[in-house]
């Protein structure tokens, strides 16, 4: 299982800081983080990856799911 939200909290620890935001999706080096990071642990485990999220905008979903067609 992988937690996304784990690489929204390693972004927030950047200093200086990102651009305020109330959700990490916001972010485009989130969206492509989470996609790379998804990718890369496949790639070495195998197998299936569970990422419980909630995508609040449909477009970045979208994005994510393209990443992996």
């Amino acid at each position: 299982m992988f937690d996304a939200e784990k690489v929204g909290e390693t972004l927030m620890d950047i200093k200086p800081g990102l651009p305020a935001t109330d959700n990490f999706q916001h972010w485009p080096p989130w969206r492509t983080l989470v996609v790379e990071t998804a990718r890369r642990i496949l790639d070495y485990t195998g197998g299936t990856l569970v990422m419980p999220m909630t995508v609040l905008v449909s477009a970045y979903g979208l994005l994510s799911s393209a990443a992996y067609r």
